[in-house]
């Protein structure tokens, strides 16, 4: 009986030799990573330097265009929020790295028209569509957000979009495994607590 050896399996990528390869195949390598669309490269260098600048590029977006933006939030004003983004336009071209910390921005000030834009991938987005499932960089989602403001527009909105109920916190910067249900229960307890309590107390609690 005649007997092969076994084929040999392709190298995972954990036991890819990235030692080994050349200058041409790091730089295609970087040619085909689209940060703005979550694909990285695969040399562990290549993907060490572009987290590094994505995470530069991030620290300048809060120090810089974020606050520039509550003001849109605020007043709900998708004409502020269309100057602010024009005027920082380079950022825009990580859209889908912002899009997280944006949307669960605007749900906090529940700025329902502004969110609806994002959504829908309206200008000044060029039609890229922020995902109503994108985790904040700790953990927690707009629906979260918006349960835990007890925002039901907000929450019907996000909805319409594709956000499903049973998604949950994820991360190590926030308890895990917590449904949007179950933070707009704990806060409205922890209202109703405070109600109970602090009738007659400090005003900052009331």
């Amino acid at each position: 009986m005649e007997t092969h050896p076994p084929a040999a399996s392709l190298p995972t990528p954990s036991e890819e030799d990235y030692g080994s390869w050349t200058w041409k195949q790091k730089f295609e390598d970087l040619i085909a990573c689209d940060p703005s669309r979550n694909i990285m490269p695969k040399h562990p260098e290549s993907a060490s330097y572009i987290k590094e600048k994505l995470q530069e590029m991030f620290a300048k977006y809060l120090g810089t265009v974020s606050p520039r933006l509550r003001p849109a939030y605020e007043k709900d004003s998708v004409k502020e929020l269309y100057r602010v983004c024009n005027c920082f336009s380079h950022f825009m071209g990580l859209r889908e790295f912002l899009y997280p910390e944006i949307l669960c921005t605007m749900a906090s000030y529940n700025a329902l028209r502004c969110a609806r834009l994002a959504l829908k991938g309206g200008a000044p987005f060029r039609g890229r569509r922020a995902d109503p499932n994108g985790r904040h960089r700790y953990g927690f989602t707009p629906l979260h957000v918006a349960a835990e403001n007890f925002s039901v527009d907000m929450v019907k909105l996000l909805f319409r979009h594709g956000a499903p109920a049973n998604i949950r916190t994820e991360g190590e910067d926030v308890v895990e495994g917590l449904l949007a249900l179950h933070v707009a229960v704990e806060n409205a307890s922890m209202h109703k607590y405070l109600e109970d309590h602090w009738a007659d107390g400090d005003h900052i609690y009331c």
